[in-house]
Formats: C-alpha cells, structure tokens, sequence
C-alpha cells in the first residue's frame, strides 16, 4: 500500500494522480531523504493552493465522483467541485430566501392587524369612559359600569400611544416588505422555458434554461405584450441541460458569459451556431462538451478565453479566426480528436496548457510574432513530430513539449533565453537539439528520458546544469564543451550509458549527488587540481588531465594513444610504424633512430597537454615525460611539443615546415601560461634530478655540449 503525501489517503498502486485528491503521488528515488522533504513541501503547497480538494464535507462525494468518472481530468474534476461548492451555496441562498419569505409574511400580517387593535382598544376606552358604542342606541350607563375597570386612564393612554407607534412601524415594515418583494418579483421574469433579467439598455439576459428539447432555436425576442431583445446569455444558463444535442443562437447576442454551456460528468451538446454579432468566447463556456465535434468560430471573435474547449474531446477541426489575438490558457485542453489548427498572426503568446492532450495534432505552425510559449503549452500532443520554433520566440515554459513521443527534430529560435523545467522531458524520439547564446541555464529535467537523443549543443553563455537535466538519456554520445559552467545538478547525466566522454572546466565549483551514476563507458576531462578531478577521484569515476577543458575527452584520448605509439617505435627503433603516424618529408629510418636513442633505456611518466589548433581538426600537443638513460635510475625531465591533425581515418602527427598563420598561432601558444609554467617545471624538475644523480648530471651536460 502507498500513502498519498497529500491527503493521507492509502492507495494501491502510486499511478499518476491519488484517486481522493489528484496530487501526483511520487515514489522517492532511492529513498533519498532530501526528495522526500521536497515532495512534502510540495504536497503542503497543493493543499494551499487547492483548497477545494480538501474542504470539509466534500471528501464523500469526491471519492464517489471519482468511483463513477475516473477517467474525468484535473481539470474537469476540479470544475465539477466548484460546482458542488455552487449547489451548496445555492441550497443556502434558497433556504434563507424562504426564511425571509415567512418573515415578510408575518410583517404583513402585522401590519394589517395592528388598526385593528388599535380600533378595538379605542372602542374600549370610550366603553369605559361611559359613552354609548353607538349613539342611536345611546342608554343609561350604571354604576356597575364606571366601576368595571381598575385601569387608570394614564395606563390606557399610555397603552394606545404605544399600540398606535406600533401600527406606524408595523405599516412601514409593510411597506418597504411589499418594495422588496415587488423589486424582486421585477429582477427575473420568466417566458416559455427560458428565465431572463432585463438589462440597464432594456435588452434580454437569459439567465436559465428549463425545457427539455434537444435541438433549441434561441428566440431574438423574448415576451409578449412586453417583448425584450436576446443579447446576452448569462453564466452558466445551459451548463445544467443534460437533454441539449444542437444550440443555435440568433444574431444580435454580442456576449455569452463564462460557464454557459459547460457539461461536466455528462455530455450531450454536439453541434452549435454561434451569431456573427459575437465577439469573444469567454471562459470555460464549452468546458466537458465531449461530444461537440464541430464549430464555426465566427470571424467577428477576437478573444478566446481560459478553457473554452477544455475537454471537448470530439472537437476535429478548429478554424480559428484572423482577427483573434488572444488565447487563453488552457483554450484547447484535452481536445484529444484536433488534427490541424492554424494559429492566427495576431497571437504574440500562447498560453499555459492552451493545447495541452491534443494528441491528434500532427504539426504547428508558431507565427513569428509569437515570443513566448507557455506552460505545458503542447504538453502531451503526441502526434506532433517536428517543431520550428520562430526567431522571436524567447522563452518556454516549463514541461512546454513534455511527453511529445513522436517529436523528433525540433528547430529552436536564437533569442531563446529561457527554457523552462521538463520542457522536453519524456521526448522519447527526439534525436538532436542545438540552443544559440544567450541561454544562460539548462533546467531541472528539460531533457528527462529522451531516450533517442544523441546530440546536444550548448552555447557558451549557458552557466548551469539542473538536477535531472539529461536523466536516461541513454544514447547521448556528444555533448558540447561545457566551456563556462559552474554547477552541474544531482542526477544531471544518470543512466547516460552511450556517453563516452565529457570535459569539465575548472571554473565548476559543484557537482551534485549522482550526476554521473551509470555511465558506465564515460571518461571526464578534467583539469590539473580542479574541483572536477577531485570530484572525481571521490566518486571513483574515470577521469583525464587535460590542458584545455575545450578538448573533448575523446580527442584527449586519442591523441594520448597516438603518443605513445610514437614513442614506442621509437623507442624500439621501428621506421614503419614512425612513417604510418609521422606525415614528415624525411621518412624515418633504422640507422637514424638507433643513433638518436643510442643512450636511451626507456620513456615514462607521460603527461599530455592537449591545446586547439587554429581549426577543430588540429591540435598543438605538448609532452612532458622522464627520459630513463642506460645505467642511470634517475629520469630525465623532458619536453617536446607536437602538431597533431584529426584526419577521416585517424590522427597523425605533423612533422613538416609550418609558416604563415599556423607558425604565428604556435609562437604565441608557446608565450601562453600554461606552456611558460611547463617549460619552467621541466627544467626545475630536470635541476633537482641532476642534483640527486651525479652521472645523469655529467651525461645532460655532455649531451647539451655536443647540441652546441
């Protein structure tokens, strides 16, 4: 059993997303503490931020929702909830309507009985005072009578004072109750099936909805004697009509307001007309209508709210108009069946999620003024196989193209300068992507599991690797120099298992947990006393020295090998194979090489510094090595400098006359620091053996005699 971090819940199997609540319950990678804490934080961020998922009361009926649809989305759960919470205030709003209409009804009957009372007390006290009720039959009043009551007339005054202030307020109550309702009954009116208000311009809102059809005709006018206008439909007026299969709506309605043919947990709406006079479709209004499979979207629309299709996952072909500039967020969510849509010029950002699930969609068009695409964006559009994404395009969101597993070549904008977290990810068939300078980070999981992608260039101006980054990719074999990184997030290459090489410059400072766990056919170029060397000797990855971290590791390599061939035919006084890797215009020789290696036991201890060439197929290679001479145990420290070239068949070394460009490159690599510092560590290191060895000191210097 899992248990979700959110709400607790004990589920069987982790999935995508709880069963009571909708968060994405994750299983923690290699129980590693720290990701744990991270998925707790972030499940006490999703009940901040969805409330509603957690309400009191509500848990019931979101595990029965659940039990019935649970094929239902995010999204459309979520809405369906927001509905319940409606029902429920409007269960409340109608309950307290009933109470204020028995209080109104008892007002009223105050405010009728209260003359009365008045009339009957008056009555008594002119009874008492001795006068005849009624004049005509005027008798004798007796004694009896004067003395019937032991009530002081101040009593009485003061009892028809009150009474009559009483009857004054019981009126006035009256009254303003008969306002009230009056004002009420004027708010909302009623005509055939359709509940309307009248607006302040004298013109029809329809607010409700109570007939039965399945095909409605709107009417332009509703009433008659009085007759109103049709030209506007009010929030959520349809959304409850479970027997609807066509709408068409008259001209003259300028705007329909959010929710107003939403069908959530049911769907019958399949087609609707909707009039030229329209001018934007507000949010959510055809949320859940999975059914509706055809619209015309009049050319007189120029907005398309947050939502508007969610869901309509019958929806084949949209025609967006010309004039539209905006798009909200999640436009076209889940529109699953949508095999083509042409986004209009005007468009300059397309929203979080606008066509996220449309897994039919085969290709986009992105207009050039688009400059930013948002999240989740295209997230999950299977279908689309190649994305050229316009020059002024220069920021994606976060998981943007994520899960789009049949994208395979994606044509990036140079003014990019942000790509946002999973933007990529779960690419499955993603093959190569290059990014332009001015891209300063690669996000957490941007390339996560693209399992197909093998090259990836990463301009100069990028700073930062993010934690996941390259996660499983497994056949990546070529990585650009990271020439400018600093940091290089946890598990930022984990499983790369085809990548061979990568170098790493000494300006890095961190390297995170895991990030190169499973390559297991990688050796990283490091420099000399580098944070990347110790890193690497921590973690037992193999690794190179490098001179220059802009040398790939597998030109490293090479040229290495290439080295100590050189010095073992040498050595071993082996013309062919000299002759095979020396391009030189005296080829070597038997004779020649026993004369140069006459006093000469061995070579050792060979450090190669790798340094680019004037082009990206040659190299500048110095070697410092101990030259071991016959009879002494002492080495001799010794340098020698190399021009190698990269060929199509292998690398050679480059042995003839140099002149113009190249020799010009070579005299200030030999002033640069790095060969001023070796050439001054040789002859240190070359003094203190001599000091050490007496006989290596007398045969150096006759061998420099005989130089001069």
């Amino acid at each position: 059993m899992y248990r979700c971090y959110a709400c607790g819940k004990e589920i069987e199997q982790p999935g995508e997303l709880c069963p009571f609540c909708r968060f994405p319950v994750i299983s923690t990678l290699h129980g590693d503490p720290e990701e744990e804490r991270q998925v707790r934080e972030f499940a006490e961020e999703y009940r901040k931020a969805n409330p509603e998922f957690f309400s009191e009361g509500l848990e019931s009926s979101f595990s029965n929702e659940h039990t019935e649809k649970s094929d239902l989305s995010y999204l459309e759960l979520k809405a369906r909830y927001e509905q319940i919470l409606k029902e429920q205030e409007t269960e409340r709003i109608r309950h307290e309507n009933e109470v204020l209409t028995k209080k109104k009804r008892n007002k009223r009957t105050i405010g009728i009985l209260a003359p009365v009372i008045v009339v009957l007390v008056f009555c008594l006290y002119w009874v008492i005072s001795g006068h005849a009720l009624f004049p005509w039959k005027q008798e004798d009043v007796t004694s009896d009578a004067s003395n019937t009551a032991d009530v002081s007339t101040e009593e009485l005054t003061d009892t028809i004072e009150n009474n009559s202030d009483g009857a004054e307020s019981s009126a006035d109550i009256a009254s303003e109750s008969d306002a009230e309702e009056l004002a009420d009954e004027t708010e909302l009116f009623s005509w055939e099936d359709y509940t309307f208000v009248i607006q302040d311009n004298g013109t029809a809102k329809i607010v409700g909805f109570s007939g039965e059809d399945d095909e409605i005709y709107i009417p332009e006018i509703l009433g008659d004697e009085e007759v109103y206008r049709v030209t506007s439909i009010g929030e959520t007026a349809f959304s409850d009509n479970d027997n609807m299969t066509k709408v068409t709506i008259p001209d003259g309605v300028t705007s329909i307001d959010n929710y107003a043919f939403r069908q959530i947990g049911y769907a019958t709406l399949k087609s609707i007309e909707l009039p030229n006079s329209l001018t934007e479709l507000s949010d959510w209004l055809f949320q859940g209508c999975t059914l509706l499979s055809d619209i015309n979207i009049p050319r007189s629309v120029t907005s398309i709210g947050e939502g508007s299709f969610a869901g309509c996952a019958s929806l084949s072909e949209v025609i967006i108009p010309n004039d539209v500039a905006s798009i909200g967020d999640h436009a076209f969510y889940g529109c699953e069946s949508i095999n083509d849509i042409i986004i209009p010029d005007g468009i300059t950002e397309i929203g979080n999620y606008t066509f996220y699930g449309c897994k039919g969609l085969t290709s986009i068009d992105i207009p050039l003024n688009v400059t930013s695409i948002g999240a989740g964006a295209f997230q999950e559009c299977d279908g689309i196989k190649e994305i050229d994404i316009p020059q002024g395009v220069i920021t994606i969101g976060e998981h943007a193209f994520d899960s789009c597993e049949n994208l395979t070549w994606v044509d990036t904008s140079k003014g990019i300068i942000s790509v946002g977290s999973g933007a990529f990810r779960d690419c499955t068939s993603l093959e190569s992507i290059e990014f332009w300078d001015g891209l300063t980070s690669i996000k957490d999981s941007v390339f996560y599991n693209c399992s197909n992608l093998t090259i990836v260039e990463i301009p100069e101006s990028v700073i930062s690797i993010g934690p996941f980054a390259f996660w499983e990719c497994k056949n990546l074999t070529d990585i650009s120099t990271l020439e400018n990184i600093t940091a290089i997030g946890d598990y930022a290459f984990y499983g790369c298992t085809s990548l061979t090489d990568i170098s790493i410059p000494d300006c890095v400072t961190e390297i995170g947990d895991h990030t190169f766990a499973l390559c297991r056919n990688l050796t990283v170029s490091v420099v000399e006393g580098s944070y990347a060397e110790k890193y690497c000797q921590e973690h037992g990855i193999t690794y190179i020295l490098n001179a220059d971290s802009r040398i790939p590791a597998t030109d490293q390599l090479n040229v290495e090998k290439l080295i100590d061939q050189y010095y073992e035919a040498k050595i071993n006084g082996d013309a062919d194979e000299l002759n095979k890797i020396v391009d030189t215009d005296e080829p070597y020789n038997k004779a020649d090489l026993a004369d140069e290696t006459q006093f000469i036991s061995h070579y050792d201890n060979f450090r190669t510094y790798v340094i680019p060439g004037i082009t990206d197929n040659n190299f500048v290679v110095y070697v410092k090595y101990d030259t071991f001479f016959n009879g002494i145990n002492t080495g001799a420290p010794s340098l020698n400098c190399f021009i190698v070239i990269k060929a199509e068949d292998g690398y050679y070394i480059y042995n003839k006359e140099i002149s113009g460009e190249f020799q010009s490159y070579l005299e200030q690599t030999e002033q640069s620091e790095i060969v001023m510092g070796l050439k001054a560590q040789v002859e240190s290191e070359l003094k203190d053996a001599c000091d050490s060895n007496k006989d290596l000191y007398i045969l150096i210097s006759m061998l420099r005699d005989d130089k001069d």
